[in-house]
């Protein structure tokens, strides 16, 4: 609806209806849980490789002077002046994140770029 309220400005009134759904999961019982759980847990173990340590300690590490990300292992902000190390890819993560993650997992957390593997 446009009404005008003087002859230099005209006047726009919205009326917006907002509703939010939230939808619950339900599973049948706690054992079909339990049983995906260990699925998952059974194939994550199988597939998980670490890097190589001299692949890990060989990567950059950078001093930020205008951070503008975070880290997306531990989502903490880069602060000004801090370290962090970049991946082959280009992704930065702080230095004991990206260390942590690839004593588990030789692929960038973000892009699967793969590190080298024994």
């Amino acid at each position: 609806m446009v009404s005008s309220v003087s002859p230099e400005c005209n006047q726009l009134n919205v009326a917006i209806a907002v509703m939010h759904k939230h939808n619950h999961i339900r599973f049948v019982n706690d054992d079909t849980i339990n049983a995906v759980m260990q699925h998952s847990m059974e194939e994550r173990d199988s597939t998980m490789v670490p890097a190589t340590d001299s692949s890990i300690n060989s990567l950059e590490s950078k001093t930020l002077d205008c951070p503008i990300e975070s880290c997306s292992i531990c989502l903490e902000e880069f602060s000004n002046g801090c370290k962090a190390t970049c991946m082959p890819c280009s992704h930065l993560f702080h230095n004991s994140c990206i260390a942590e993650w690839l004593r588990t997992s030789h692929y960038c957390p973000l892009c699967r770029f793969e590190m080298p593997t024994d």
